[in-house]
């Protein structure tokens, strides 16, 4: 999953979302990096881990808007 594709997917979610998958988890820390989201992510000793999704910043908003326009 590309990270765009996840922030195309939760555009219209209702938060506070929270994923396990791990390609989801790396996908929200791309674009927490970014500053595409608001979130947290926890990871456990053994690898495993949570995000927490608050939302989407105006910053993530506006790449969800000019992807439309393209």
């Amino acid at each position: 999953m590309l990270p765009l594709d996840y922030l195309q997917e939760i555009e219209h979610a209702s938060f506070l979302l929270e994923e396990a998958d791990c390609a989801k988890i790396r996908c929200v820390e791309l674009l927490r990096a970014v500053g595409y989201l608001d979130a947290t992510i926890t990871r456990s000793a053994n690898g495993d881990g949570q995000a927490r999704v608050a939302r989407i910043t105006w910053m993530g908003g506006m790449v969800l808007v000019q992807g439309k326009d393209l």
